[in-house]
């Protein structure tokens, strides 16, 4: 019972700005650290909750209401997963090798394209949520976003190995229980995918597709620029399938979402809405693309399972 308190009190310490008693950074201290770091996200997106109900009694207009929700989560979080993805930033607009990259990573100036990533995320985040506003059924679908993408970040850490045998990355992942992760890591997942389908019904399901959907294409990207050279002739063949499967298929998936029934079925969806999900449910998965080594995905039957959902999606 001890490991899992450290393991809680850990979690929030390292990723948080909640108060906690002063631990022990040991190995068995940080075993556990993981299967509690998806409950900032329950912590984050509950107040994100609170602030949005506040909002609606004390009728607060929707530019307020967008500005607390966007320092919200920075507040919760003290801005350590807003630096990762000024870090990141610099270092993938850098263009240049991989061990550039990773001094970029450890350099602790932040260069231009840090500024404007972080620039246009809060601006993104902001002009999202004061859309959101006017539609109060998918606040509480966006605030399960800070679960879900802990969650699927916890999984990454402990699931890809990393870019270097240094780092709080691989210090973490390798003091990590990985077995207790991953089984608790699946069960948030599927506890709020099943919330999810539940409570939002098609349009829960289709976050969880997007999200999947997202998460291979960007591993997808990669994997093609690494193996061009060698599979040069498959990897054009893939991405000319996937273009030309876009074209052929978009004048229907445009003519199915502006039907009007279609609109009155879905709730009311508009593209715009969906576009504050990226900002929290993706912006993770960019964060730790560097994370790891350029051969991680190289494994054929998980380039099998990549290829497979990416035509499906």
């Amino acid at each position: 019972m001890k490991k899992w308190l450290n393991g809680f009190c850990a979690a929030f310490s390292m990723y948080s700005t909640v108060p906690m008693p002063q631990i022990q950074w040991r190995e068995d201290t940080m075993r556990y650290l993981f299967c509690f770091f998806p409950w900032i996200g329950l912590l984050t997106g509950g107040l994100c909750l609170g602030w949005a109900w506040f909002c609606r009694v004390w009728q607060v207009g929707a530019l307020l209401f967008a500005g607390g929700m966007t320092l919200l989560p920075l507040i919760v979080s003290g801005g350590i997963h807003l630096d990762g993805l000024v870090d990141t930033a610099d270092a993938l607009y850098s263009r240049r090798e991989t061990e550039k990259k990773l001094e970029i990573l450890k350099d602790p100036h932040v260069g231009a394209f840090g500024v404007m990533a972080c620039c246009g995320y809060l601006l993104a985040s902001f002009a999202l949520w004061g859309q959101v506003y006017e539609t109060p059924r998918l606040i509480g679908l966006c605030c399960i976003g800070f679960f879900l993408s802990r969650c699927c970040s916890a999984l990454a850490v402990v699931s890809f190995p990393a870019a270097k045998n240094s780092g709080l990355a691989h210090l973490f992942s390798s003091y990590a229980d990985k077995k207790t992760v991953r089984v608790c890591g699946g069960f948030y997942l599927l506890l709020a995918g099943a919330l999810l389908v539940w409570k939002f019904l098609w349009l829960g399901a289709a976050v969880l597709i997007t999200i999947g959907f997202v998460f291979v294409f960007f591993n997808l990207i990669f994997l093609s620029i690494n193996l061009y050279k060698q599979f040069k002739k498959v990897i054009l063949t893939v991405w000319l399938t996937i273009f030309a499967g876009g074209i052929i298929l978009s004048p229907l998936i445009l003519k199915i979402l502006t039907t009007q029934s279609f609109s009155q079925w879905w709730g009311h969806f508009s593209i715009s809405k969906l576009g504050f999900l990226f900002t929290d449910y993706f912006s993770p998965v960019l964060t730790n693309l560097t994370n790891a080594p350029d051969k991680f995905l190289y494994a054929p039957k998980l380039a099998f399972f990549m290829l497979v959902p990416t035509f499906i999606a």
